[in-house]
């Protein structure tokens, strides 16, 4: 059986890396696709274009942080001892932990049977499951967010309506991913046309 080490990226396990204990994941931005899930689960089966029509049961919003791969080792060639920062190959963990994740729309989100609208620019958390690939719960956004030490993951998640809108309409949502030492990040995905 082949030993872990051997499939480890070789800059990661040299000293200028730090070993595997030093390195830290640091998020530096976030993409979000518009996907078309497979029928009752959260595998994506491919990414939706601009103004595709979609049920809202096989929409999903993938999220996926942008990372950088660090690590602090000692300088070398300071005689002080000063620490530097070293990029790295994967194989991190995070010391990142999420503040925050909303969700908006531009236009408004009127709920099929109770006519409950959501005004354009208003938080949608309310509406939305969260799959988080670190993970692997599936729970409303705002139970997820209850929980406190919520690791930063480089493997990202999925935001999917869990309430169906009224009737077909175009949607352009905007993911807000806050973590707890200040970054904050906003991007828009592509326009979709959600179906009830």
């Amino acid at each position: 059986m082949l030993s872990t080490a051997l499939i480890i990226p070789w800059s990661c396990v040299e000293d200028d890396c730090g070993g595997l204990q030093n390195q830290k994941i640091n998020t530096v931005g976030i993409t979000v696709n518009n996907t078309l899930l497979l029928e009752g689960g959260y595998s994506i089966e491919k990414q939706l274009v601009a103004e595709e029509k979609v049920s809202y049961k096989r929409f999903g919003l993938q999220v996926l942080p942008e990372v950088a791969y660090l690590s602090m080792v000692k300088d070398k060639l300071k005689s002080s001892f000063i620490s530097a920062a070293y990029a790295c190959s994967p194989m991190s963990v995070s010391t990142e932990e999420i503040e925050d994740i909303a969700i908006f729309s531009d236009e408004d989100y009127i709920q099929k049977n109770s006519q409950k609208i959501i005004v354009a620019g208003d938080t949608l958390n309310s509406l939305f499951n969260i799959y988080d690939y670190n993970s692997g719960r599936i729970v409303g956004l705002p139970d997820f967010l209850m929980d406190e030490g919520l690791e930063a993951s480089e493997e990202g998640f999925i935001l999917q309506p869990a309430v169906a809108p009224e009737q077909e309409q175009k949607h352009e949502f905007t993911i807000h991913y806050r973590l707890t030492n200040g970054e904050y990040y906003e991007v828009s995905a592509e326009a979709i046309i959600l179906q009830p």
